[in-house]
């Protein structure tokens, strides 16, 4: 069982109702085009719309101005993530109005152009417009957001952190506590539906994390789980996803392996099984909920 690491409590004070939020990630990439990503899987180089925090889904690539899906292979417009980018950007299936959007990116120190983590607006006609930057960050190149408080985590990717984030007025975050230290290239978080605990999975290095949160959603504990070991293979974690049942699944792209763990309270994760992939390179997952069926 691996020692934690804590935190004092935090503040138990809140700041505004949860709102619901779409999480788009992976920002800029070293260009400035934006590569933005669902918390499900599949790294694109067009906007993606995959799964609303309240579990609706639409799955339609659009590109601005038009109403209809793009090919795989289309790019949005080079822009550092303004205004032009998304104000004509519609979406066939018809977006919430007032719904707030988080975006990552790569600063510089991930060989980007962006500044931190982006906020933009649905608008009641299904556009898109850039709000500006809710709060400075090194490459938070992957969200999520709490399922019940208004907190965000992103991933430090290039300087190995993750941080909670908390709204602090109108599209706003703040940081809520210090950042947590992860390991190598941490490129994905995930929370858990209950808000008891987000995971970070690191590419460098092959880490899997599980951080616990308090009540308020700050992160208060670390503990890092049993490392995957093939001699001569480098482990590359690379995603993770929360199961119906409540155990958590990770890929590993280096092992060609998907993993599947239990959460035990002030633990972390304890290893389930174990499932092999020969020659895939499993990246990233999702997942079907009436047919309970996952995909790498």
């Amino acid at each position: 069982m691996a020692a934690p690491e804590s935190s004092p409590a935090s503040s138990s004070a809140k700041t505004q109702p949860a709102a619901r939020s779409l999480v788009m990630t992976d920002g800029l990439d070293a260009g400035g085009a934006v590569m933005s990503q669902t918390p499900s899987v599949h790294r694109a180089g067009n906007l993606m719309v995959s799964k609303w925090q309240d579990g609706t889904m639409s799955s339609n690539r659009m590109s601005a101005g038009s109403s209809h899906p793009v090919p795989a292979d289309a790019i949005l417009p080079d822009a550092a993530l303004s205004d032009a980018v998304f104000s004509d950007a519609v979406f066939s299936a018809p977006l919430p109005p007032d719904e707030l959007i988080w975006t990552g990116c790569y600063t510089a120190d991930g060989g980007g152009r962006g500044t931190g983590i982006g906020a933009l607006r649905a608008r009641p006609d299904g556009t898109l417009s850039w709000l500006g930057i809710a709060a400075a960050a090194q490459s938070p190149s992957f969200i999520a957001v709490h399922p019940a408080r208004d907190v965000v985590y992103a991933v430090g990717e290039a300087a190995g952190t993750v941080r909670a984030y908390r709204r602090s007025g109108g599209f706003n975050l703040a940081p809520a506590g210090r950042d947590w230290p992860a390991g190598e290239a941490a490129c994905h978080v995930a929370v858990d539906p209950q808000g008891r605990f987000l995971v970070v999975t690191c590419w460098g290095d092959g880490q899997v994390l599980l951080y616990e949160l308090d009540d308020d959603g700050g992160i208060t504990a670390r503990y890092p789980a049993a490392a995957s070991m093939v001699p001569g293979r480098p482990s590359r974690a690379h995603a993770s996803l929360m199961l119906e049942d409540g155990r958590v699944m990770t890929t590993d792209l280096g092992h060609d392996l998907l993993r599947v763990w239990n959460y035990v309270p002030s633990q972390g994760l304890q290893l389930d099984h174990e499932l092999a992939l020969p020659g895939t390179a499993a990246r990233g997952t999702s997942s079907s909920t009436p047919a309970g069926t996952c995909w790498w």
